[in-house]
């Protein structure tokens, strides 16, 4: 997901190099939240539908991406390896 982002510029909404602008300038805003949505929808359809549902209450992509990086970090998955291995 991320090359797919990264080719087409839109990293930034990811990794919060592209911020929302104030609301002071509406052109700008406008397009931002349209980039933002397009961005939003790459990551939302390369998830599964359950975990797309669970997703939609986030406004932003950054927020979408934090979110998946919080359930799916390499460290939580080593520790549920690591209890599930203590149980078996």
């Amino acid at each position: 997901m991320i090359i797919v982002i990264s080719v087409k510029n839109k990293f930034g909404f990811v990794d919060m190099s592209i911020s929302a602008p104030s609301s002071s300038s509406t052109d700008l805003l406008h397009s931002w939240k349209r980039a933002n949505n397009m961005v939003n929808s790459w990551i939302l359809n390369s998830v599964s539908k359950v975990i797309a549902a669970s997703l939609l209450y986030h406004s932003t992509a950054v927020a979408i991406w934090k979110d998946l990086e919080n359930r799916f970090a390499q460290k939580k998955w080593s520790s549920y390896l690591s209890i599930k291995e203590e149980f078996w």
